[in-house]
Parts: C-alpha cells; sequence; structure tokens
C-alpha cells in the first residue's frame, strides 16, 4: 500500500500563539480522497485536527481546504503522495482546518439571492402568493440553471487574487448568486440588485484572472456571471439616461408652448 507524506496546518487562536505544521505518514489505496486521509489522521492515529464536512460527495461544499496551495474540496479530490494541507485564505481561522465563512454567506444574503416578487402598494407582503406559477420558456432558464449548481462552498473566494489585495471586495460567488436572479424572467427585483452591485467593490472590482473558474468543483465559469451583471448595469444607466432625456424635452415643449 503507498504512503502518503500530510503535512498539516495546527493553529487554534483560543490557545496558541503561532500556527506549526504537524508530520504524518497515511497509507492510502488509488482512489482515496483527502477527506479520507483527513479522517484516518484522526481516528486512527488519534490527533484532534478539526476539519469540516458533512456529504462526502460534492453535494454540500463544506469540506474547503487548501492542498498544495490549491482550494480543494477533500471529499472530492484525490490523495497525493505528497501534500500540504492549510485551511482556506482569506477567512479567519476558527481552530486548524475549519474557517469562518459568515462575512461572505452575510454577503450572498446581502444581494437579494431570492426571486422577488412584484407588490403592490395597496398590498401587504403576507397576503402576496409568492408561488411563481408564470410559464417560462425552457431558453430562457439556460443561465438560471447553470448558476443554480453552485455549492457556495467559497473556493472561488479563497482563489480569488482581487480578494487577496482588497478585502472589500464581494467576491465571485456573490456575483454569481445576484447574476442568477437578475437572469430569471419571472424576478422583479433587477434594478434594485443593479444599484447595489454598481461600485467599486462589486462588479467593477474584478480583473478577469479566471482563478475563480479554474478551481470551481462544478466546472462554473463566475465571469461570465460578472459580465453579464456589467451588461445589465451599463444598459440600466443607459436607460436611465433615455428617461432623464425625454423629461427634459417634455419640459422644454412645456415652456415653449406656454411662452407662446
Amino acid at each position: 500500500m503507498k504512503k502518503s507524506k500530510v503535512k498539516i496546518f495546527r493553529f487554534d487562536p483560543s490557545i496558541d500563539f503561532a500556527p506549526r505544521y504537524e508530520v504524518y505518514e497515511v497509507p492510502y489505496e488509488e482512489g482515496d480522497r483527502v477527506l479520507d486521509i483527513l479522517k484516518y489522521i484522526r481516528e486512527e492515529l488519534g490527533v484532534d485536527v478539526a476539519f469540516r464536512y458533512a456529504c462526502r460527495s460534492r453535494f454540500c461544499g463544506t469540506c474547503g481546504v487548501s492542498v498544495n496551495g490549491k482550494p480543494i474540496l477533500a471529499c472530492w479530490e484525490e490523495a497525493l503522495s505528497k501534500m500540504i494541507i492549510e485551511p482556506l485564505p482569506h477567512f479567519p481561522i476558527i481552530k486548524d482546518l475549519v474557517v469562518d465563512r459568515s462575512f461572505y454567506d452575510e454577503l450572498i444574503h446581502k444581494v437579494y439571492p431570492n426571486l422577488i416578487k412584484e407588490v403592490k402598494e395597496e398590498q401587504k407582503l403576507e397576503d402576496v402568493n409568492m408561488n411563481f406559477l408564470e410559464k417560462i420558456e425552457p431558453s430562457k432558464m439556460n443561465d438560471v440553471i447553470y448558476f443554480q449548481q453552485c455549492l457556495e462552498c467559497m473556493l472561488c473566494i479563497a482563489a480569488c487574487r482581487t480578494i487577496s489585495s482588497d478585502l472589500n471586495y464581494i467576491g465571485p460567488v456573490s456575483l454569481m448568486a445576484a447574476y442568477r436572479a437578475c437572469a430569471d424572467p419571472r424576478d422583479k427585483g433587477k434594478e434594485l440588485r443593479l444599484k447595489l452591485l454598481d461600485n467599486k467593490n462589486a462588479c467593477w472590482r474584478c480583473h478577469y484572472v479566471l482563478s475563480c473558474a479554474d478551481v470551481c468543483p462544478m466546472g462554473l465559469f463566475p465571469p461570465y456571471a460578472i459580465s453579464q451583471l456589467r451588461n445589465m448595469i451599463i444598459l440600466s444607466r443607459l436607460k436611465n439616461i433615455r428617461l432623464k432625456i425625454i423629461k427634459l424635452m417634455d419640459g422644454l415643449r412645456f415652456k415653449k408652448s406656454y411662452v407662446q
């Protein structure tokens, strides 16, 4: 049986002064995953290393770690003969390989990722039927279905070169969630989202390095969502300019007719 030389990041902020690395040799077979290695170290070697996982089948997106400098899902990536396993970068460390994702989870909710239904002024929100019964052509839902595959595993955040230099950037996962909702023909909240995203810390901060696409376990392409949001914002700006010009022209016509 092969053996993997594993170097694991260890750090508990509540008791440790600084991070350290511990090295273990773990037997593994072809097809074993990084998660299998971590479980062996914990269960067979009795090491109290902390890591997070749930589904073990690339569904929950909770087992993200960095292996040899690349963000991966531990349940999906095959084990290697030499591995340096570290927590995902750009996140506060809770303990060892477990990071605090709450900041970016909150950012996702702030871009209104769920569909917004039109509410009339005389209606109360609790009286609105929130079921979407409209008939939609399947071709209009292609982008929505594509980006619904996002696991929100935060690997794109960990790989993002922009976040490395600017922690104010909201990141690809929030922008994908926003575009998924904006692209849905049933949604009525597009203008609300576009106003939120039309700033230097959102759509316009991405440099298209494509690091996010390289690490996505579902093979998604976040830069496409970002470019589509930019197009929507530009069209929205042009629409607003057109409305202002029409309003100005109407005012000039009224003034001219009044003077005559």
